[in-house]
């Protein structure tokens, strides 16, 4: 059941919402355009989010994890060696930095995302006032998910 749920958000929630919001933005710029073109383009703005948010959760293993590696690397094998002498070394995660990795990170691609999106509304309308109308819904949806992706780890 939870792999299902999983499955149904990432499957259809998520580019359902992506889907709405690039309507919204073609409805708002007043100029006729193709929603294929406007999901497509938006969903090239959101790179930037995705990587920044993977490079944090990946990050934050790594704090969580990285006693692991001189114990790993004095007995590879887990046959009990001691090759440098590190074998016993407890694990101690660094975890007082985890929110502060997890907010940096997603607040930074959340930045270069909406100014991707920028971009992309001031192409729908050339006009700097005119962009503003398409680009607030990819804006609302881009700050929803980084909220979203925050409040599961702040």
């Amino acid at each position: 059941m939870f792999a299902g749920i999983v499955v149904g958000v990432i499957a259809l929630l998520f580019p359902g919402a992506l889907l709405g919001s690039a309507w919204a933005s073609k409805k708002l710029s007043g100029k006729p355009r193709a929603l294929k073109k406007v999901f497509l383009d938006h969903g090239y703005a959101l790179i930037p989010l995705g990587i920044m948010l993977w490079i944090g959760f990946g990050l934050t293993l790594f704090l969580v994890n990285w006693s692991y590696i001189p114990v790993v690397i004095s007995d590879p094998f887990g046959f009990g060696w001691n090759l440098f002498g590190t074998r016993d070394v407890p694990w101690t995660p660094i975890t007082w930095v985890l929110p502060n990795v997890i907010a940096t990170f997603s607040i930074l691609g959340m930045i270069l995302s909406l100014d991707i999106g920028w971009k992309i509304s001031l192409q729908m309308s050339s006009v700097k006032r005119q962009a503003i109308r398409p680009f607030l819904p990819f804006a609302v949806f881009v700050v929803a998910v980084t909220l979203l992706y925050q409040s599961f780890f702040l």
